[in-house]
């Protein structure tokens, strides 16, 4: 008869990913300084500010917001505040009521997001595959926004 032999499992545990808070911030953006856009814009502050500061892996970086059109870039002060503090790697996380809010224009948002995924290693806008998403939502068909 043979004998057999006892071999030692060794339970290796597996190392344990870092623990980081993300540096959150949000974008708030009205397109004029009605009454009425002016309170949503309050609104869209008060509740993100209250959302960032309340979660537990989060770290308030700010909220930013313009009141300005969303089809032109310019004279968009509180985003290009917040993306270069994105570049400087103070912002990991941004949250924004809806895509439309960064941009109306479609190639600006991919540009802006693509810019930001080089900055970070987390996606922004809740996330790269959330802004792809919601284009198809709405439809846009990139190759014929691309032609004009």
């Amino acid at each position: 008869m043979k004998r057999m032999s006892h071999e030692t499992v060794r339970n290796i545990p597996p190392i344990p990913k870092e623990y980081k808070k993300l540096k959150a911030a949000a974008y708030c953006r009205v397109s004029t300084s009605g009454p009425e856009q002016l309170r949503s814009l309050e609104i869209q502050i008060k509740t993100y500010t209250k959302m960032i500061r309340n979660h537990a892996d989060w770290i308030y970086a700010g909220v930013f917001y313009d009141i300005e059109s969303g089809l032109r870039r310019s004279g968009r002060t509180g985003l290009d505040k917040m993306l270069k503090k994105a570049a400087k790697g103070k912002i990991d996380y941004i949250i924004t009521k809806s895509i439309s809010r960064v941009s109306r224009d479609t190639l600006e948002v991919l540009k802006i997001s693509l810019d930001l995924t080089v900055y970070s290693q987390y996606h922004s806008f809740d996330s790269i595959v959330d802004l792809y998403i919601s284009f198809w939502e709405k439809r846009i068909d990139l190759p014929t926004h691309l032609k004009e």
